[in-house]
């Protein structure tokens, strides 16, 4: 008997799964339900590309898609056929392509009820997943990673809190499910979907590991993850054989690393290291993953954030360390110079003691060195202005005297 190629092993398994086997790059091959298409496929074109046609040849598809999705930062880009030793022969790779590490994306769409804002998810894969097997994003909300750092970390599962999987078929489905000290097997499901009522599968626009590959793409809804726009998260992606979990023995394939080497932990340590903290919010459209200075959370670039985008306390305006003495662990002692319990990035005076930080005129400089508090144009203390020297042309000294006669009568 011939034996089975890979590129034969994925038209199997799509015949399986009732699908077509001759690919159209960008072309929907399990729709979704129609509530679903408007927003998987706002146009419902049956196309998930910019041109409605199919993804022009050698193009980098995710520029070329649209939706305006946002690639995942990964430790590398994605090695192909990386699957560990004694995986199944039919198990899901997660694959690259030629333009980087275009795995796994993101896009936050914003509803017109903020309630109904939804996290939109795509990964690339070689072959459709086998019954039971597909795709997990794996979600650190408490940006809490490891063990003696996150409390509930167990073996199988260092940190993560939430995980969305994707199980592709007639009977697949879209779960939530709470994976908070769980390594999957006892996590508990937070919301359940059938699968086209929340995602669907694309021919996607490369071709790796001698197969044409697929997307799935799918949605949930901010509010089914307990959180809103302006929450913070960490991500990393899992394909899995079976198991309905990206957390269990079925794990084969972690996003941005060789799955041939280090263990279950090591590897999604590895790719927990690559991934930016992110507010949800900024992977609207036009949003990216790239680090926000200032937020107080260090990732990407950043080599500090003490929450501010001061400088001269240790960590500049562009979160890198200011000097190799004031930081440790990218953690930055704060410099106090005044010594006035208030930060030389917050104080309004960082070399005059103003602990009560008053600022009369609201023009930035705190009382206890603005020359000027009053801004009244003239130096406080003084009754004309440049210490003795008007800017004014002098008055006569008869209306000088008639002038604080009329004060005095006042009085």
């Amino acid at each position: 008997m011939k034996p089975l190629t890979i590129r034969s092993l994925l038209s199997v398994a799509l015949v399986a799964l009732g699908l077509p086997a001759a690919a159209v790059p960008g072309k929907i091959i399990s729709p979704a339900t129609i509530s679903a298409t408007q927003i998987l496929d706002p146009n419902g074109d049956g196309f998930v590309t910019a041109n409605g046609a199919a993804f022009p040849i050698g193009a980098d598809d995710a520029a070329a898609a649209e939706l305006p999705y946002r690639a995942l930062p990964l430790a590398g880009v994605e090695a192909a056929s990386d699957l560990p030793a004694g995986a199944a022969v039919e198990a899901p790779d997660l694959v690259s392509t030629s333009f980087g590490a275009r795995a796994v994306f993101a896009l936050v769409d914003k509803a017109p009820d903020a309630a109904d804002d939804r996290l939109l998810v795509r990964v690339r894969l070689d072959r459709a997943p086998p019954a039971g097997g597909g795709v997990s994003i794996l979600l650190d909300t408490d940006l809490k990673y490891g063990a003696g750092l996150d409390p509930n970390a167990v073996d199988g599962n260092p940190g993560f809190e939430l995980e969305i999987t994707m199980i592709p078929g007639d009977t697949g489905r879209v779960d939530v499910r709470s994976v908070d000290g769980s390594n999957g097997r006892s996590a508990t499901i937070r919301t359940s979907n059938a699968f086209a009522a929340r995602a669907h599968l694309v021919w996607a626009g490369s071709a790796e590991n001698g197969t044409d590959d697929l997307f799935i793409d799918a949605f949930v809804r901010l509010a089914e993850l307990g959180t809103t726009s302006r929450g913070r998260v960490r991500f990393a992606a899992a394909a899995f054989s079976s198991g309905f979990t990206g957390l269990a023995e079925a794990l084969v394939d972690v996003a941005g690393t060789d799955d041939r080497t280090g263990s279950k932990s090591d590897r999604f340590a590895e790719a927990m290291e690559a991934s930016p903290v992110v507010m949800l919010g900024q992977l609207r459209d036009g949003g990216s993953f790239l680090p926000v200075c200032g937020d107080s959370f260090i990732s990407g670039s950043e080599t500090c954030d003490d929450g501010n985008t001061g400088f001269g306390d240790g960590c500049s305006s562009a979160c890198q360390r200011e000097s190799p003495d004031s930081c440790e662990g990218g953690a930055c002692d704060v410099v106090d110079t005044d010594g006035d319990g208030v930060t030389d990035a917050a104080d309004l005076c960082r070399f005059e003691p103003d602990p009560e930080q008053k600022d009369v005129d609201g023009d930035g400089k705190g009382d206890a060195c603005d020359i000027d508090g009053n801004a009244d144009g003239l130096k406080d203390g003084l009754t004309v202005s440049g210490g003795g020297c008007a800017t004014l042309p002098a008055l006569p000294l008869g209306l000088l005297a008639l002038t604080m006669l009329r004060r005095r009568k006042r009085r």
